[in-house]
């Protein structure tokens, strides 16, 4: 058994897991009758404190989710740290029924799938995740879409609901990639971005995140013009203007169009270094 009992008032017991009862024993525990279920509660420093808030240690604006709905039921792999809308839906779940505010909860979003608007309910953005061919990385399903993350990361996927928006991963507390930056690297400024080395949004691995400024992650990026991006069609020839820390820098005028990328390209090589878009403008 990897849990262990204490036991409480009115012939009650709560279920705690092996870790976490030397802590709890130390202080009195009564069940209490709130809503439609026991919780355990106990006083410790002249406040009540509840027990499965005890153990997770929430922040104030977030609530204590028992997942199979069962209040005494507080081992660790039965609780995990909600929003109240998240808890709220718990609860209809339990009773078979729908949550009221049908726009806010049962469907998350509206987008725009071939050509058709299409509504994405909550229950087809939960959490569909398998383990890659290779086990070095979860998938996370969101309808026609297939989300990479590291193994280490599954935590931050679990605790939230997910949906798409401009190609990213999007849960309520913002952007799947820039979560898992922050995870990796501490506090962001909002001056700093996180950015898809090989320019995908739905590949959000940790060996595929970096951060960078904003002209950095502009950097980053392929042109809607494809080979002739800051090439510029003269009478007489080609012209190169690229944008380079806030200047338009005049690279120099060419004849021939493949030297005019070529003289494109040595400059990304020498200014942009690792954020340069790695491939060839020059086209035969």
């Amino acid at each position: 058994m990897n849990y262990k009992i204490i036991k409480l008032n009115l012939t009650k017991v709560a279920k705690v897991s092996l870790e976490d009862y030397d802590e709890l024993i130390k202080h009195k525990w009564s069940a209490v009758w709130i809503g439609d279920r026991y919780y355990a509660r106990a006083k410790i420093d002249d406040k009540y404190v509840y027990m499965h808030r005890f153990i997770m240690k929430p922040k104030r604006n977030k609530v204590v989710d028992h997942i199979n709905n069962k209040g005494l039921d507080n081992r660790r792999e039965n609780l995990r740290i909600a929003s109240h809308r998240q808890n709220r839906w718990n609860q209809a779940n339990m009773y078979g029924r729908k949550p009221a505010h049908r726009s806010l909860r049962d469907f998350v979003c509206n987008v725009k799938y071939r050509n058709k608007e299409k509504r994405i309910t909550y229950r087809e953005c939960q959490n569909r995740i398998n383990l890659s061919s290779d086990q070095q990385y979860y998938e996370l399903h969101i309808n026609d879409n297939v989300v990479k993350f590291s193994i280490i990361d599954l935590d931050i996927v679990l605790a939230h609901t997910w949906h798409m928006c401009a190609g990213y991963a999007k849960c309520s507390s913002g952007m799947m990639h820039r979560m898992i930056g922050i995870k990796k690297y501490g506090d962001l400024q909002r001056t700093i971005y996180v950015d898809h080395q090989n320019r995908v949004k739905t590949d959000n691995r940790r060996n595929n995140l970096r951060l960078a400024t904003h002209i950095q992650n502009s950097k980053n990026r392929v042109s809607k013009r494809g080979d002739m991006r800051s090439i510029r069609v003269l009478k007489t020839g080609f012209s190169v203007y690229i944008t380079h820390d806030g200047k338009n820098e005049h690279v120099g005028t060419f004849e021939n169009l493949i030297d005019a990328k070529k003289a494109r390209l040595e400059f990304e090589k020498k200014n942009y270094n690792e954020f340069r878009v790695k491939r060839s403008y020059i086209t035969k």
